[in-house]
């Protein structure tokens, strides 16, 4: 059994300027049976978000057209989906930044395919551990 099968299927946005670098993520997370999509404008989230519900949206902070740190804000204070920012940015300020705006997790590029994929999975599954406890 695959350690995500409780989880695969599982919709996931991305959102980077880098198209290649979408392709490259989507392509990884729905060979692992996630169904992901993705946006290079942050100008698009919060239509893509309301249009597909993902539960994660997979996040690069450095957008031409915004900021992920706004773009963090938005989606704790208007949706219900997990976030882990993806970025290039490896200063601990910009994690510690990142996380207290609301992200689940930070990852950096260049970063491990595997590790990518076991924080996907361990956020999901929190999300579902917490929308599994009784009121």
């Amino acid at each position: 059994m695959n350690p995500g099968s409780a989880i695969t299927a599982t919709k996931v946005l991305v959102v980077d300027d880098d198209e290649r670098m979408c392709r490259m993520v989507c392509a990884l997370l729905n060979k692992e049976g996630f169904s992901a999509q993705h946006t290079t404008r942050a100008a698009e989230v919060p239509m893509l978000v309301r249009r597909i519900e993902p539960a994660l949206v997979v996040l690069d902070l450095l957008m031409p057209d915004g900021h992920g740190y706004v773009l963090i804000r938005e989606l704790r204070a208007h949706f219900d989906c997990s976030i882990i920012v993806l970025s290039g940015n490896d200063k601990p300020v910009d994690k510690v930044v990142g996380l207290e705006l609301g992200a689940d997790d930070y990852v950096t590029k260049p970063f491990d395919q595997r590790e990518l994929l076991a924080r996907v999975r361990n956020v999901l599954r929190r999300r579902a551990e917490m929308r599994s406890r009784p009121e």
